[in-house]
């Protein structure tokens, strides 16, 4: 028989996949994300449905979050899967999110078993720095978003073939009169 033990730590190994930083999202990480938008709505808690794909409240669903809760679903299969468990286990997995006062996101959770066990893990931290306006953008704020997407994408174009391509081609020159 496979060991459960192992799924105590599962939600804060999911909890660290989905506000990794590799989860950056138009000017925000996903904890930038909720804090910014929670802030916004007045509210200071908030339940996410990993398997369903809910957040909670409904306002919440936003495309930044719901686009990235794709990623966790594999996560678990591949976590039972490692440890000899049928791939439909776990019938539940819940974040439950709490913001503090001072932008910190505290995101606590539980898995629900099959065998109708409930697995929690410690608390998974993380703290907001960006602010920025979530709902209700004029179109001002989003022109003045795309034309700062555009300038950064412009610049980075600029320096890669300016500097890069000329330090190449310095290089073959240098080669070749040796």
């Amino acid at each position: 028989m496979a060991k459960t033990k192992i799924l105590n730590s599962l939600i804060h190994s999911l909890a660290h996949s989905y506000f990794s930083t590799l989860n950056f999202c138009d000017g925000g990480y996903l904890s930038d994300w909720i804090v910014n938008s929670a802030n916004e709505l007045g509210i200071s808690e908030l339940k996410i449905d990993i398997l369903n794909k809910r957040i909670y409240p409904k306002k919440m669903e936003i495309k930044p979050l719901m686009y990235h809760l794709d990623s966790l679903p594999p996560i678990i299969d591949k976590t039972l899967k490692s440890n000899d468990l049928e791939t439909d286990f776990i019938v539940e997995a819940i974040f439950e999110i709490s913001i503090t006062d001072n932008r910190t996101m505290i995101c606590d959770g539980f898995a629900k078993g099959k065998n109708d066990r409930i697995y929690k893990s410690k608390p998974y931290t993380e703290k907001s720095f960006q602010i920025f306006k979530v709902f209700d953008l004029t179109l001002q704020n989003k022109l003045a978003k795309w034309g700062s997407r555009k300038y950064g994408q412009i610049k980075f174009f600029l320096w890669r073939k300016y500097k890069i391509g000329n330090l190449g081609y310095t290089k073959r020159i240098e080669n070749q009169i040796k």
